[in-house]
């Protein structure tokens, strides 16, 4: 698990990098660079800290909540627990993400015309 956290917080510093060379690409996840889908951004994460605006897909949030559902094991064999803390400005999700989560899943299969 400490292996998925590293490689996420590796392709977002990438993702961030290339995103100033490139100019600002707010059209892909900069976790795993996928398009956002449409529900993706019509719901953003609520970040608590107003200057953030972080965002990410629907699927690296549902793994980002999957991580933190239980104590991991790191490599020393010492326990940790991963909290839902906003990548990019650390500020707690918990109280709002799982709310972000059921509004997308609503716009993903629910297409009211």
């Amino acid at each position: 698990m400490a292996d998925l956290i590293t490689s996420l917080l590796k392709s977002m510093s990438s993702a961030s990098a290339s995103a100033e060379e490139e100019g600002d690409d707010d059209d892909c996840c900069p976790l795993c660079s996928t398009e956002l889908e449409p529900y993706d951004t019509e719901h953003p994460t609520q970040c608590p800290s107003k200057h953030c605006h972080f965002n990410f897909c629907l699927n690296c949030i549902e793994q980002f909540i999957q991580s933190t559902s239980s104590t991991q094991e790191a490599s020393d064999g010492n326990a940790f627990h991963v909290f839902l803390h906003c990548p990019n400005c650390r500020s707690n999700l918990g109280p709002s993400i799982r709310d972000t989560v059921l509004l997308r899943k609503v716009d993903k299969y629910v297409k009211i015309d």
